[in-house]
């Protein structure tokens, strides 16, 4: 799925491992906890990206503004 959002919403919060990236191979070494971050900090830009900024056993996400309005993804 794509969609785009208004770039007010800066703020990420996560139920799943974290709170660095975090893939199968090497997930064990991230606890399982509820996250919460600026959007800046949670994305990683690598050079030559194949894949990025993953956070495994994510049961729901929600991105916020500063107005306290959220739009929350559930698994």
């Amino acid at each position: 799925m794509r969609m785009r959002i208004p770039a007010q919403y800066n703020q990420i919060e996560w139920y799943g491992r974290g709170p660095q990236e975090n893939y199968p191979d090497r997930k064990t070494g991230y606890f399982i906890g509820k996250y919460r971050l600026p959007l800046s900090d949670f994305i990683v830009n690598y050079a030559s990206p194949q894949d990025n900024s993953n956070r495994t056993d994510t049961r729901w996400f929600a991105l916020g503004n500063n107005g306290g309005k959220t739009l929350k993804v559930l698994d």
